[in-house]
């Protein structure tokens, strides 16, 4: 319940929806005579929480536990036959009702068993759903995998991902009442990144020019808000100076950016330095641009 409910912050957070669905298994061996037999006897179940109001990490956690319990008073319920009362829109490219599974696999007893069991890693080449956390508790800890699906994400989204999951899980221990939209979701190093490494910008400016040529004027608008061209003074070379040398995006955030610029623009190659309206941008494009950010990384972004 602890875990699941965390997956769910991890969710919430992703993509600041409050409605949030995720799919887990039970093993279906709730009478003793099939406690020992051998055979897949794995139902999904379907938990549905509502994270409205940014609740405590307590309170949350009564409503993902409400779910689980009630899910699991009805895990006789074939999933198939849920799906076919249900009557969602099916797409063959994903499953229905959910597209996150969740699987926390209990530590295996060979003493109850009767038989020596081993387990082995076998990858399919395929995800089943868009993202499976899998989990195993051992006698060491809990260790585990996440599955993703690689038109969506790749290796270093994941990583970034199991990153703010530790995160979330070390705020929880460390403040357990805290709202969960008030989590620490960054790693530590992604927080000396943002605070320290990004926000060194110590830059020395020419102290025999004044500023003002720096912003656009006032004066330089037309009557209906835009940039009036014609009316902008000619541009100083020396202004340009540090604009000369193209710098190509230096990690993952601003590639993704010069990306969303290169289709918004039409233009290639974008660098860190560019400027979108001496790219061809305007007002109307930057609109577009907006919302292509928005859509990519969540309005939280903007």
């Amino acid at each position: 319940m602890t875990l699941g409910a965390a997956i769910k912050v991890l969710l919430y957070r992703y993509s600041s929806q409050e409605d949030i669905v995720i799919g887990t298994v039970t093993s279906q061996r709730n009478r003793p005579e099939l406690q020992g037999v051998m055979g897949n006897f794995l139902n999904t179940l379907v938990l549905r929480s509502d994270l409205s109001g940014s609740p405590s990490f307590p309170e949350l956690l009564k409503r993902v536990r409400n779910v689980i319990l009630s899910a699991y008073a009805n895990q006789d319920v074939p999933f198939e036959k849920v799906v076919e009362d249900l009557h969602p829109d099916r797409q063959v490219s994903k499953n229905p009702l959910f597209q996150v599974m969740f699987v926390l696999q209990p530590p295996l007893s060979e003493d109850k068993l009767g038989w020596r069991v081993s387990q082995l890693e076998v990858d399919s080449g395929t995800s089943k759903f868009d993202l499976t956390f899998n989990l195993e508790e051992r006698s060491e800890g809990t260790i585990g995998a996440i599955e993703y699906n690689t038109d969506l994400f790749d290796a270093t989204t994941i990583d970034r991902a199991i990153g703010y999951l530790s995160a979330l899980l070390e705020g929880i221990v460390t403040n357990p009442n805290q709202s969960i939209s008030e989590l620490p979701l960054l790693t530590e190093k992604e927080r000396h990144q943002l605070l320290v490494e990004w926000n060194d910008t110590a830059t020395d400016y020419p102290k025999d020019k004044c500023i003002h040529p720096a912003f656009v004027l006032l004066e330089a608008m037309t009557p209906n808000g835009k940039v009036d061209r014609r009316a902008l003074p000619a541009p100083d070379p020396s202004s340009l100076v540090n604009q000369t040398s193209f710098l190509a995006p230096r990690d993952s955030l601003e590639l993704q950016l010069a990306q969303i610029w290169s289709e918004v623009l039409g233009v290639s190659p974008i660098g860190v330095r560019d400027n979108f309206f001496d790219l061809g941008g305007h007002s109307l494009l930057a609109v577009r641009l907006m919302a292509e950010i928005e859509k990519q990384f969540g309005s939280g972004c903007l």
